[in-house]
């Protein structure tokens, strides 16, 4: 028994393992991820499991999605045993006397490739007939676009290697014949020293102190086999065949990247617009090819090596030849750089253009007022409606859909009607920007428009992972080359083009890069004809909001009221983004890129940087106004005095993606949340509910009770089972949305609501 124990720990394949946590932790970190992605356990709110588990493919999940995904795990595969058979080969020393070395590596170090394909199929499983009943056929299915895209890759592999790869036999009938023709042997100066260190003659493995100790292998036949003995081969001979191995490793390598590079050219064409699955892998099998190159080439030195490798990257990238910043469409940014500074901002909302905004304002509250006289009962003030929509990428974007659009339909198609104002951030904010484009296009006479239409919901809400995910792997990571033209400029493609073009064909062209531009919406706003939408993305640069509007706002961007109380500690924390940048045709802005800026969830799209010097950096609505509640009591607060004369009601109906949860809980925290705890305080939303239940109160005492708060939230049928925070929903995430506004709290509110406006 102790033999069979002793032989199963040396064997070759548990030998790799071992030394995989001894001396490998940074490559195994990438299977560490997969392992998280595809059980749920990591990035679980992200929703990053549903990118292996629901792969799409030309907006479908079929077996051409999971048979891309397994060509994509199969090259990841040969990258792993690539990378460490270029690291770790000389410890096995036994290997240079097999024929195909490299393919005999790959089979024994497949225990840990294993076990994750085993996972992956369990999660797979699992998770399409609970998630996306799919019948178990199809998920059979599915298992096997999967291993057959795997196995394609590798056996395409496997024939290079085969070809090219040099094993000891061959290696010495090369030098037999070298002999016979007498040709001079070079000693090199790595010769040399291994000589004088008394490595490298026969008898001498040169293995001594680094060569890991393996009695039995699995041969190409998968049959158990002894380990021979390799002292009577001269070091070098063994060593020329390892070089001769990684040589062809790193063309393989070499080639990919170019592949890679390739496919950025082809970005923009839907069939090689690969599943996100497909793109992570590559994108961590890229990853993976230059961790293993730099600790190849420079070994013990790998650390300093990296160091400067940093210090390297992080000072030429200041430098604009090797920069290139995401930029708002429709800007010009061939214009020298305006002045980014207190004092210019604060000259923008100066009270005299304060004074002219408000006058403008109360010319489209007239007109409102006049607009739904008929939709009030003689002698009654109408009652004011504020749609506010919160963050949370196509969840808020399902859910705003879903409310907004009900909502319409129980209020006889009056709800747009009825509402003065739209505001809100990221994904909520791309629901309201496409109901008003919708209402925009009926009120222009586009009759087949019907605005709770079902199918808008549907296919505003379709997969925006795919492509966005696709860039990074293939244009992202490497510089961005290739340009495009929109607006009349050429600005360079990225995620953040990938995302506009998708939001384009999601939404049939109603939203569309090089389509609407915001200023469009400056005359049918200012008569009341729709709403006025209100897009207001963080400049986090400074924390100011930025506001995007078709109308002039000045009076939202600094504190004020009708005294002119103001005082000299007084900031105006926020910039019009029509009349800053008035020079650089901000008129020309495109309501895709505004929208994108306010769905700017970090890492996935990329920050937008405006032509101002210094570079002011913008990003999701949501770090500093999850719901817009600021923006609406703002608004509310200059027009109070019109309002208390002219409105019965003023309704702010808040449509949350998540619940106002106030639940006291005790939980058990480890020590890395302990340790995070701190940092995650700052950006959370509660405090921002606090905070604007706290300016309701005073809304209400400044509109002598005028104000009523509605709140419509999607909470998830099971509890602690939320849809997640992804820009990608499953068949069951979606029906848990769509049913939520049915629960009691939701019903209840809804009641309210109708019974206010008399319905």
């Amino acid at each position: 028994m102790q033999q069979l124990l002793n032989g199963i720990w040396h064997s070759f394949p548990i030998q790799l393992v071992v030394m995989h946590l001894k001396k490998n932790l940074l490559l195994l970190f990438f299977w560490v991820l997969l392992f998280g992605f595809v059980t749920n356990l990591l990035l679980k709110k992200m929703g990053a499991a549903y990118l292996f588990l629901d792969p799409e493919y030309l907006g479908r999940v079929n077996f051409w999605g999971f048979f891309w995904v397994g060509l994509a795990f199969g090259f990841f595969f040969i990258t792993w045993n690539i990378v460490s058979y270029m690291m770790h080969s000389y410890r096995f020393p036994f290997l240079g006397t097999l024929h195909s070395p490299f393919f005999h590596f790959c089979i024994n170090n497949s225990l840990i490739p294993l076990a994750f394909i085993i996972t992956y199929l369990l999660s797979l499983t699992r998770f399409q007939e609970s998630f996306e009943f799919t019948p178990l056929l199809s998920v059979i299915t599915y298992h096997g676009a999967f291993l057959a895209g795997s196995t394609l890759m590798v056996l395409l592999f496997a024939l290079y290697f085969r070809l090219t790869n040099t094993n000891l036999n061959t290696l010495l009938e090369t030098l037999k014949r070298l002999e016979k023709v007498n040709l001079p042997v070079v000693i090199t100066r790595r010769r040399r020293r291994l000589r004088r260190q008394g490595i490298g003659t026969a008898g001498a493995s040169g293995f001594s102190d680094k060569e890991w100790q393996v009695t039995y292998f699995l041969n190409h036949r998968l049959n158990i086999r002894r380990v021979r003995s390799t002292k009577h081969y001269a070091h070098q001979t063994l060593e020329a065949v390892f070089q001769q191995n990684h040589a062809n490793a790193l063309i393989i390598l070499g080639v990919a990247l170019a592949i890679l590079v390739l496919l950025g050219f082809l970005m923009d064409k839907p069939a090689f617009q690969l599943p996100a699955a497909a793109s992570v892998l590559l994108i961590l099998s890229v990853l993976m090819g230059l961790t293993g190159a730099f600790n190849f080439w420079l070994r013990g030195w790998r650390a300093l090596g990296l160091l400067i490798f940093f210090i390297i990257i992080n000072f030429f990238t200041r430098y604009d030849w090797l920069n290139y910043d995401t930029k708002v469409y429709g800007l010009n940014y061939q214009l020298p750089p305006a002045p980014y500074n207190p004092a210019i901002i604060s000259a923008r909302a100066d009270t005299g253009l304060i004074t002219c905004d408000i006058e403008q304002s109360l010319f489209t509250l007239d007109r409102w007022k006049a607009k739904n006289a008929p939709l009030t009962p003689p002698g009654i003030k109408p009652d004011m409606i504020i749609l506010n929509y919160s963050g949370g990428g196509a969840r808020a974007a399902l859910w705003g859909m879903t409310v907004t659009q009900t909502l319409d339909s129980l209020l006889n198609n009056t709800l747009f009607d009825r509402t003065m104002l739209m505001c809100g951030s990221s994904g909520g904010m791309m629901a309201a920007a496409y109901l008003h484009e919708l209402y925009y296009q009926k009120q222009a006479g586009n009759t087949g428009i019907v605005m709770h239409n079902p199918s808008y919901a549907d296919e505003l809400t379709r997969d925006y992972l795919n492509a966005v995910i696709f860039s990074i792997a293939v244009n992202d990571l490497f510089y961005p080359f290739q340009t495009f033209k929109t607006a009349g400029y050429t600005y360079r493609k990225n995620r953040a083009y990938a995302f506009e073009k998708q939001l384009t064909q999601n939404t049939g062209g109603a939203i569309a890069l090089d389509g609407r531009r915001v200023s469009d919406y400056y005359q049918a706003e200012s008569n009341a004809n729709i709403p006025m939408l209100l897009i207001t993305p963080t400049i986090v640069t400074d924390h100011r909001k930025l506001y995007i509007s078709s109308q002039p706002i000045s009076y939202l961007t600094r504190p004020y009221n009708q005294y002119g109380f103001t005082h000299s500690s007084f900031e105006t924390d926020g910039v019009e983004l029509m009349r800053f940048f008035e020079p650089y045709n901000a008129q020309n802005v495109l309501l895709s890129s505004a929208v994108r800026m306010s769905a700017t969830f970090p890492y996935i799209l990329p920050s937008t940087y405006l032509p101002t010097s210094p570079p002011a950096e913008v990003m999701d609505a949501g770090f500093r106004d999850n719901t817009g509640f600021e923006t609406t009591y703002r608004f509310l607060h200059i027009f109070k005095d019109w309002i208390n004369q002219n409105v019965g009601k003023v309704i702010v109906v808040f449509i949350r993606s998540d619940e106002k949860d106030r639940d006291v809980k005790r939980v058990t925290e480890s020590l890395i949340e302990k340790v995070v705890k701190p940092i995650s305080v700052f950006i959370t939303f509660e405090m921002q509910d606090c905070y604007a239940d706290y300016m309701a109160t005073i809304a209400d005492d400044e509109l002598q009770g005028k104000l009523e708060v509605i709140n419509f939230e999607y909470v998830p049928a099971v509890k602690n089972v939320k849809a997640s925070l992804s820009l990608h929903l499953t068949t069951k995430e979606k029906q848990d949305i769509r049913t939520a506004f049915s629960n009691e709290v939701n019903q209840k509110n809804l009641h309210n609501l109708l019974k206010i406006l008399g319905k």
